[in-house]
């Protein structure tokens, strides 16, 4: 994956909650969820936040474009 320097609080709010405005990229950054989601969003190559292990501050958040393992 490659992985964002961004923020998912830094970015721009949408009508849609799990999509916000990346201002840098000029590309929405879609929330997934769960897997299934992420698989989609590899499929269709959108800039994606996942949720990863939290620390004491609470949930981390992570951004960046997912890259298949074929692609390596």
């Amino acid at each position: 994956m490659f992985k964002c320097p961004m923020s998912w609080d830094a970015l721009l709010e949408t009508e849609d909650s799990a999509i916000r405005y990346c201002e840098e990229c000029d590309r929405g950054v879609h929330f997934c969820s769960d897997g299934e989601e992420l698989e989609e969003a590899m499929r269709e190559d959108l800039c994606v936040a996942i949720q990863v292990n939290g620390d004491k501050d609470g949930p981390i958040v992570e951004l960046g474009v997912p890259i298949s393992p074929d692609e390596d």
